[in-house]
């Protein structure tokens, strides 16, 4: 009885081209089969390779994607941007106020910001938020309100 295992032209150890991984598994049962260490070792080398091919562009991915995540300013109340966020959105749901500009000093946090509104179409006034200022740590929007209304009004 021969052995045919041998004879097949996808196990001769010659050929250069790679093989996809399904093809290489079934390679690699068949080599311990036949007892080819030669070929045993040159199919995990090849899937090896093939793992690691594929692992490089999948971590890429995935820290493109974390840093658009975290960085990104999508309007969303977390990240860099998430103070920022926040208060522009309690602005936008204040009556009467228009919000016509603003600026930030950008840096590994954003620091500071602030805003330039129009107050009943009539009086501008400037609402700012520094780094180490008491309404930088508020976090809940009824207390940001509370800050921007006492900007609003001591502005009269």
């Amino acid at each position: 009885m021969t052995n045919n295992y041998r004879s097949a032209t996808w196990l001769d150890t010659s050929m250069a081209i790679p093989r996809m991984a399904c093809y290489a598994d079934r390679e690699l049962r068949l080599c311990i089969l036949c007892g080819s260490t030669w070929n045993i070792v040159r199919i995990m080398k090849m899937q090896k390779d093939i793992l690691f091919s594929l692992a490089i562009p999948v971590a890429i991915l995935v820290l493109v994607c974390l840093w658009v995540a975290l960085f990104a300013d999508h309007g969303g109340e977390f990240g860099y941007y998430e103070h920022f966020n926040r208060v522009k959105h309690v602005m936008e749901e204040m009556p009467n106020v228009t919000i016509i500009d603003h600026w930030q000093h950008k840096d590994i946090s954003l620091e500071d910001f602030g805003f330039t509104l129009i107050i009943e179409g009539k009086r501008q006034v400037e609402v700012d938020f520094t780094e180490n200022s008491p309404q930088m740590k508020m976090r809940s929007k009824s207390k940001i309100r509370e800050f921007i209304q006492e900007k609003i009004d001591s502005r009269n």
